[in-house]
Formats: C-alpha cells, sequence, structure tokens
C-alpha cells in the first residue's frame, strides 16, 4: 500500500505531560479502525456512523481489555485538519494511557504516522489538502 494512503496514528500532545492526551487518526480507514477498539458509552452508537464535527464517550480496548474512559472527536473528510477522515482520541494524561492507545490502534492496522517516512505528516496532509 501507498505510504500516503495509509490510515495512520500519532500522538498529538506532548507525551507525558498535561492530564489528557490526544491521538489524532487520519486517513482513508480511520472510522474502521477506531470502530474495532472503541467502545460508545451509549449502546446503539457507532463510530461509523458519526457525523463530523461530533463527539462521543465511551472507551478503548487494549487486547480486549476495558483500557480508560476516551472521549472521541470525529471529523469528515475534506472537513478536517488533514483533508482526510480524523478522529481524535483523548484519554488521561501521562504515558501509560497514551502508549496503550497508540498499541490498540496499531494492533487494529493502523500505521505509526512515522511509517509515511515525514516529520510531521499530520501537519503536511493539512497542507496538502488545501
Amino acid at each position: 500500500m501507498d505510504r500516503l494512503q495509509q490510515t495512520i496514528c500519532a500522538l498529538a500532545t506532548p507525551p507525558g505531560t498535561g492530564g489528557i492526551a490526544v491521538v489524532r487518526v487520519s486517513g482513508p480507514d480511520a472510522y474502521p479502525m477506531v470502530e474495532k477498539i472503541f467502545v460508545p458509552l451509549h449502546v446503539g452508537r457507532k463510530v461509523a456512523e458519526a457525523k463530523g464535527y461530533t463527539a462521543m464517550l465511551g472507551h478503548y480496548l487494549l487486547h480486549g481489555q476495558e483500557m480508560d474512559e476516551t472521549i472521541a472527536l470525529f471529523f469528515r473528510a475534506p472537513h478536517s485538519y488533514t483533508g482526510e477522515d480524523v478522529i481524535e482520541l483523548s484519554v488521561h494524561g501521562g504515558t501509560a494511557m497514551a502508549d496503550g492507545l497508540l498499541e490498540a490502534l496499531i494492533t487494529a492496522g493502523t500505521a505509526p504516522a512515522l511509517a509515511r517516512n515525514r516529520k510531521k505528516p499530520l501537519t503536511e496532509g493539512s497542507f496538502r489538502s488545501l
């Protein structure tokens, strides 16, 4: 697969600082990938059906285990930071929950942002979408 067509994940906040850690997922399969690891609090809600500019409360799973409360913010292409489908997942700060969330996303099939071989792929994506 072309690296620029991959769905990627990256920490969007400084690692280990702050009360909240944000992980951004961007690419053509952002919604299906996040749906594999995010469980909405309200039964019947689905990631695939989330409209752009909406939020959903739930938790993320790592190897089938509930890990942390998570807020998901949804942005549909082309009206997002990168011009692609984007989901921002917010978890408790520090490194443990953010690292676990990244592991869950990579296990679900997203590529770490560095797989695009760029220093700032999400910023580059927003530039390309202009």
